[in-house]
């Protein structure tokens, strides 16, 4: 029984793929990680690492041999470091612009809510 080259491709190009949703992943959680504490951005790596482990853990159960092998890994790998070395540096600032903009909004939100609390006080005075 001979090994199927289209298979072992798709295979290949399945794992890189991977590795790039880990890249995007670790771009979507890096801003988050440069603007907690040491304790919240341990907490993310370690939720980085283990989303990361996860998808290997499915892309392995979901091959036909059910195992993850050197060269499964190696395309997982050079997924995501071409990811981050070439498309990341035009990812990265949108999404820090977006956190940036987020954070402007919940900002602006939280002085709306206190200023309605304080008409509301305002209006409903014990007498």
């Amino acid at each position: 029984m001979g090994t199927d080259i289209k298979l072992q491709c798709l295979g290949l190009l399945t794992a890189f793929l991977l590795g790039v949703a880990g890249g995007v992943l670790y771009d979507v959680l890096r801003p988050l990680r440069y603007k907690t504490g040491d304790k919240i951005g341990i907490l993310i790596d370690v939720a980085f690492s283990a989303a990361v482990g996860y998808m290997l853990f499915l892309y392995a159960m979901a091959s036909s041999s059910a195992r993850l092998g050197f060269w499964e890994l190696s395309a997982s790998f050079l997924g995501f470091i071409a990811y981050i070395y070439s498309l990341s540096k035009l990812f990265f600032p949108l999404l820090e612009r977006i956190y940036h903009f987020a954070g402007l909004l919940i900002e602006k939100n939280k002085n709306f809510i206190k200023k309605i609390r304080l008409y509301r006080k305002n209006l409903f005075k014990k007498t």
